[in-house]
């Protein structure tokens, strides 16, 4: 999603915010009585809710991105630490009544066949979905001619308002995704979760070869962006490497 974002010509940084609302929101709702299916739902659609307003302020409004998604960072972090009263919610079968509560922990606990990680079969449905998005339909060579040129893209037709707001909408709806699929591996959520993340998000998007001046990028890039981020963070905990130099040594990389 951020790929889409950045390549568009703007920047996202509320998404590590967004992702944490969206657990919040799925969170509360499923312990609350409301149905998971009906939880999940809302959470998406608030994860899309916030990319819509981001983009409907960088378009309409003509705030920069950095400014609009700055706040909407800080509003999205502060509706979650005030929707959970900064407690921990945790969902697990004494807390939430709906019976498919087993089946919500299997998608991020469980493992296909008793091999394959369930959550590794996400990332490779949202990366082809992504791909699929991104290189077989026109709203990616839209997204990449916006981020080329956009007077040149205007001047072809193009939307660019609307490109830029699907960009960010795209990327509102896959941190709401990652947010509940966090909250179904480890079957709690507070509302810090996601502290930082937009970090890594950018970090991992630009190793894989996307300009941050937009046009170029390619979602197997990122994929490989974030597989290279994953491994290293894995391997210096293995490696019992202090958590201190663990953030210098990717500041580094």
């Amino acid at each position: 999603g951020m790929t889409m974002v950045i390549v568009s010509g703007e920047i996202d940084l509320s998404v590590g915010a967004v992702y944490g609302l969206a657990a919040v929101v799925a969170g509360m709702l499923m312990t609350n009585g409301v149905s998971i299916v009906i939880s999940i739902i809302f959470a998406l659609l608030a994860g899309m809710g916030f990319g819509l307003i981001n983009g409907m302020l960088v378009t309409y409004a003509r705030i920069p991105a950095l400014i609009v998604t700055l706040g909407t960072l800080n509003v999205a972090r502060g509706a979650a630490l005030i929707a959970s009263k900064a407690q921990v919610i945790s969902t697990s079968h004494r807390t939430v009544v709906d019976p498919a509560i087993n089946t919500f922990l299997f998608i991020g606990q469980g493992k296909l066949f008793g091999i394959i990680p369930m959550m590794s079969i996400f990332l490779v449905i949202t990366a082809v979905a992504s791909y699929i998005i991104f290189n077989k339909t026109i709203i990616g060579f839209y997204m990449r001619a916006v981020g080329g040129n956009k007077i040149a893209a205007r001047a072809s037709g193009i939307n660019v308002m609307m490109i830029k707001i699907i960009a960010f909408v795209i990327t509102g709806f896959y941190c709401a995704l990652a947010g509940i699929l966090n909250l179904s591996f480890l079957a709690n959520v507070q509302g810090t979760v996601g502290y930082g993340l937009e970090l890594d998000v950018i970090a991992a998007v630009i190793i894989g070869g996307t300009s941050m001046a937009g046009g170029e990028g390619t979602i197997l890039g990122t994929t490989i962006g974030v597989l290279i981020m994953g491994v290293l963070r894995n391997g210096l905990i293995l490696l019992g490497v202090s958590p201190f130099w663990q953030i210098l040594i990717i500041g580094l990389v």
